[in-house]
């Protein structure tokens, strides 16, 4: 049963509203992070992914300056 329905007082607690916090937070950042490495650096990652297809090394040359 509920505990509203039985007139049960449920505690509030700190700890609890602090971990979601903690989760939700964590949660948010990690989201955050994944859209920018997503969107920021879009053009390299597809270079580098077709350079991966077609066996071509994707980089820095080793003389350019």
């Amino acid at each position: 049963m509920l505990a509203a329905a039985n007139n049960v007082s449920v505690p509030f607690s700190w700890v609890v509203l602090l971990t979601l916090v903690a989760v939700a937070s964590a949660s948010l950042a990690t989201f955050l992070a994944l859209i920018v490495r997503w969107t920021d650096s879009r053009p390299r990652h597809a270079l580098i992914e077709w350079a991966k297809q077609y066996q071509f090394r994707a980089g820095h040359a080793a003389g350019a300056a």
